[in-house]
């Protein structure tokens, strides 16, 4: 990887959706078998172009068999490397060109990246961290208390940005912004504030122009007005607002210099019947916001977690899973994804929140039909992949 930033690198720790989830035993084996099949291709190929309409004996092809000549054979031929289609739930770091260090959702991803971030620091003394929570479902925040960030010496400050929902999880089971311990505050597990070197400082942000009554101030933290950009360095950050049902939950449009990277997850473009239905014009509405969003955008992470079948409940997620309708559970169809990407001239449009009960497999499938049939349109879309690391 490159040391130098032009821009923005973005790096995705995880990209799983609902829960952390790890091929079972047999995935395994039909990963496995799949790259023995592609290295009898690669090597029948090398022989092939060694000796086309010939013959090449085993000393032509490697020499004497020893542990060295079967290594060089196998540098110079190569293998597959498995793509992994998610394990981890959200979390997204960006780095920028000035410095800056950012991350979105602290999903079980977060741990992966806390440790190479310790390892990247070890001799920093400035460890300062920006968080940008999307909402407060568990699968965008069980990593974060149980990451090396927040234990490790010398401490991280961690400015966490995000909406009520989001700052009042954080602080009822770890008390990190209000210093409070209560009965909630070890519900899930033993850990608080107290625990931890990281110093948390909250931002949360609200909708000032239309202000939700039922929403509370959460202790010790700033206020910024949802209207108003997140400015760190040369990053422009704008939250906005998207439909994940009746859970508040929020996408965010990066612009560094002339590149502009949009993270838009948990977002659903709802497919009722009834145009009048509240939910429907709730989330048709939220959806014209993304596009404006996205427009021309060079890269967008977007949630595309369903089939539009498997939405509609005609079809399981998985080969051996139920049809059930998944309207309403606030997350979006791999096919309006396409749709939007080509409709907003997206450069490039990863695709992630992945269904826990889609095989890796068929993840592997998908993505090589997303990849082909989107090649040399400029629109390039793909399943979004762990580790994955794109620079602009």
């Amino acid at each position: 990887m490159p040391s130098t930033i032009n821009n923005l690198r973005i790096t995705f720790w995880g990209t799983q959706g609902s829960l952390q989830h790890f091929p079972g035993p047999d995935e395994v084996d039909d990963y496995t078998n799949q790259i023995a099949v592609d290295m009898i291709y690669r090597v029948l190929r090398d022989l092939q172009a060694r000796n086309p309409g010939g013959k090449v004996d085993l000393d032509e092809l490697i020499g004497p068999i020893n542990n060295e000549s079967v290594k060089e054979c196998f540098e110079r031929i190569g293998r597959a490397h498995p793509s992994v289609y998610g394990g981890e739930t959200t979390c997204t770091e960006i780095e920028t060109s000035d410095g800056y260090l950012i991350v979105i959702d602290g999903g079980s991803g977060i741990r992966h990246f806390a440790r190479q971030r310790i390892m990247d620091w070890r001799d920093r003394t400035d460890r300062t961290l920006h968080i940008l929570g999307t909402h407060d479902h568990l699968d965008h925040r069980i990593g974060l208390p149980f990451s090396d960030i927040c234990f490790a010496r010398p401490a991280f400050q961690l400015n966490v940005f995000g909406n009520y929902r989001f700052l009042a999880a954080l602080d009822d089971r770890f008390a990190v912004f209000s210093k409070e311990v209560t009965e909630a505050t070890h519900r899930d597990d033993p850990l608080d504030y107290r625990m931890m070197a990281a110093e948390f400082h909250g931002t949360q942000i609200r909708d000032l122009q239309n202000p939700d009554p039922k929403e509370r101030q959460v202790p010790n933290c700033e206020t910024h007005d949802l209207s108003k950009p997140i400015v760190l360095g040369k990053t422009v950050i704008t939250p906005f607002p998207v439909y994940h049902a009746d859970t508040p939950c929020l996408a965010y449009r990066f612009e560094h210099e002339d590149v502009v990277f949009l993270f838009c997850t948990d977002h659903e473009l709802r497919h009722g019947d009834d145009p009048q239905h509240p939910r429907q014009k709730r989330s048709e509405a939220a959806e014209q916001l993304v596009r404006r969003m996205a427009k021309n955008a060079d890269v967008a992470y977007f949630d595309g977690q369903y089939l539009l079948e498997e939405y509609h409940g005609r079809k399981g997620t998985g080969r051996c899973t139920p049809g059930v309708s998944r309207m309403d559970w606030g997350h979006s169809c791999i096919e309006d994804v396409i749709e939007r990407a080509y409709d907003c001239q997206i450069k490039r449009t990863f695709i992630g929140h992945h269904d826990p009960d889609r095989e890796w497999l068929d993840r592997l499938t998908l993505d090589e039909r997303l990849q082909a049939d989107s090649k040399d349109t400029g629109c390039h879309i793909e399943l979004a992949k762990d580790r994955q690391v794109v620079d602009l």
